[in-house]
């Protein structure tokens, strides 16, 4: 999974390419202490109906998760989650019948993008 963040925008790859990861781990360094308050989730168009996948976002001790069920989606939330570090992780949902096809993820403050993981 790549990563890239708002003070280096280039994308950094976490491991070997694939057309559509399953699962995937990208950690995040800020250049200093930043705050998320809204992940956003777009999947593929050829992604299966049925796909699913979870999508959590670590900082520190804390965390937010987002189920990602046929399409695109945005979770947001009023207490941000606040760090220099943050480790986004994908994961399939075991009892959907196929897994959804993520193409971004992108980690946001008050709308304005953070970073974004490309899996």
């Amino acid at each position: 999974m790549g990563a890239s963040a708002d003070a280096d925008p280039d994308v950094v790859p976490a491991g070997p390419a694939q057309e559509c990861a399953q699962a995937a781990i990208a950690d995040i360094r800020l250049p200093r202490l930043g705050s998320i308050d809204e992940i956003v989730v777009q999947v593929a168009d050829n992604s299966p109906e049925l796909g699913a996948a979870r999508i959590t976002v670590e900082a520190d001790e804390f965390y937010r998760a987002l189920n990602v069920h046929g399409g695109s989606h945005g979770l947001a939330f009023s207490t941000p989650l606040v760090s220099a570090e943050f480790r986004v992780i994908l994961d399939p949902t075991l009892s959907a019948p196929a897994p959804a096809c993520v193409e971004s993820i992108e980690l946001r403050s008050r709308g304005r993008l953070v970073a974004a993981v490309r899996p």
